[in-house]
């Protein structure tokens, strides 16, 4: 496979990944909260560090662009993720905070 097909898979990952990430922080307050003593992680961690992964991705598929609507998506993956990340972050450290 050339580096170009590679690229072009790994921003369609990534975008798809972003998606994935943002319909499952909508679905998390529908979630049965006896979901968290079973892990020991939270399930907002998670998400968080696969809207990392969606976001170095997200970079390394960007290389890959060759028309307008792959590079419409790629900065749509970028921007989601970068404020999933965000959002994540604060709502963990200020959650810690309060408890």
């Amino acid at each position: 496979m050339n580096t170009a097909a590679w690229q072009k898979r790994v921003n369609t990952g990534a975008f798809l990944l972003s998606i994935c990430c943002l319909l499952a922080f909508l679905a998390f307050p529908f979630l049965p909260w006896e979901i968290e003593p079973n892990f020991s992680l939270h399930p907002l961690m998670i998400n968080l560090w696969a809207t990392i992964l969606a976001f170095f991705l997200g970079v390394i598929g960007f290389s890959g662009v060759t028309n307008g609507k792959r590079f419409l998506m790629s900065i749509a993956s970028l921007l989601i993720s970068f404020l999933l990340s965000v959002l994540f972050l604060y709502i963990l450290v200020v959650g810690k905070l309060l408890s």
